[in-house]
């Protein structure tokens, strides 16, 4: 997998020596990843992109498409 798309606080599958586990993403320095992983028992703290298993970007709240109108009467007349 490439780095490219990886952003700081990204999560993502780490594979290091066979042992899986996730990770939050941190800088990316010359095809490394610092990580910092979820699991205490891990003592990985950096992965190359071939380690890399997995990527999940961080998003925000979902918005809404529709506004909420605060006054109703037009769409009730209208019906």
């Amino acid at each position: 997998m490439t780095l490219g798309p990886i952003k700081a606080g990204d999560i993502v599958r780490v594979q290091i020596r066979g042992r899986v586990f996730l990770a939050y993403a941190g800088t990316k320095t010359k095809g490394r990843l610092q990580l910092e992983p979820i699991d205490r028992g891990i003592t990985y703290h950096e992965a190359k992109a071939s380690e890399v298993i997995a990527h999940w970007g961080k998003r925000g709240r979902p918005r809404t498409s529709i506004e909420v109108r605060s006054d109703p009467a037009p769409l009730a007349a209208a019906a």
